[in-house]
């Protein structure tokens, strides 16, 4: 036969004691018994019979000699309820830790550059190895620096900058140049976010190095419009300047001067001495005009000697 849980028993006892006293005060006294203050007083009743009928169960259902034994081999009540106890508290307690060193790890590992700022003094509270990596500093002459000795841009702009994140409910991202240890200025594009926690609110700051991926981008723009081996303008920038003075003059109402070069007899040189003597000698004709000319004018190579 299948018995009930103490806390279902509990629920059916209540339930039956409930419904006997209404019953028994409506047979007797009819609907005026029905009122607020007898149905409050008749449910505190139930109340207390049920939590009656639910010991009443527990201790006939421990007291039972054929009542199943869930405790371990060898454990008292009392042990068994503090076991259940130090296993609730320690499970929470576990999986935080574990969070906690997984985050950690993330913020330790990072290859980014993750800086914590109080937004009222404007000064670093924790950095992660990558920033400091970034910065050429130790951790501890990191911690406490301010804001203005980190960037290069001017503190006022700064002190706006932090003061539209952290009033706003959305983060920024733009371009910034810290200065490391060494006074190097280190492009960088920086992540501004507002982060809450117990002791007020913090400006997150996480920074990636530009360094290489603007030297890249400069050394392709200069390919794009250099010659590569003299290092003059090529043909398009040549074009492109043009272009600018000849609207400049036409707005100034002045003039200017286009010179077409050659080298008489190029080909001899390079037929008889080889390409490597030609080269050499543009490059060494590259840099005489470049020391005979001024620094607002253009010299360009088309290609050949020209």
């Amino acid at each position: 036969m299948a018995t009930l849980s103490p806390a279902r028993a509990a629920l059916a006892f209540g339930g039956l004691a409930l419904a006997a006293q209404l019953l028994g005060a409506w047979l007797t006294a009819g609907d005026a018994a029905l009122g607020t203050a007898s149905l409050r007083g008749i449910a505190l009743s139930s109340l207390a019979f049920a939590v009656a009928g639910w010991l009443w169960h527990r201790l006939g259902v421990s007291g039972r000699s054929d009542a199943p034994d869930h405790r371990p081999n060898g454990t008292s009540g009392s042990e068994t309820c503090a076991v259940e106890l130090e296993g609730a508290a320690a499970g929470p307690d576990a999986c935080l830790q574990r969070e906690l060193g997984r985050l950690e790890a993330i913020y330790r590992l990072s290859h980014d550059a993750v800086i914590l700022v109080d937004p009222e003094r404007r000064t670093v509270v924790e950095a992660n190895p990558q920033a400091c990596r970034l910065l050429g500093q130790t951790p501890g002459r990191l911690h406490g620096t301010s804001l203005a000795d980190l960037h290069e841009e001017c503190p006022d702009y700064l002190h706006r900058l932090v003061d539209d994140v952290m009033k706003g409910t959305e983060g920024r991202t733009l371009r910034l140049t810290y200065r490391t240890g060494r006074g190097q200025g280190v492009p960088a594009e920086v992540s501004l976010s507002r982060i809450a926690w117990q002791e007020g609110q913090l400006l997150l700051c996480v920074a990636r190095d530009l360094s290489e991926r603007e030297q890249a981008s400069a050394q392709i723009e200069h390919l794009a419009y250099h010659d590569n081996l003299t290092g003059l303008p090529n043909r398009a920038l040549l074009t492109d300047r043009v272009n600018r003075a000849l609207a400049r003059a036409r707005r100034t109402n002045q003039c200017g001067a286009l010179l077409f070069l050659d080298l008489d007899k190029f080909k001899r040189i390079n037929d008889s001495l080889g390409h490597a003597i030609g080269d050499e000698l543009l490059k060494g004709l590259a840099n005489r005009l470049r020391q005979v000319v001024r620094e607002e004018d253009t010299i360009a190579r088309l290609g050949g000697d020209e």
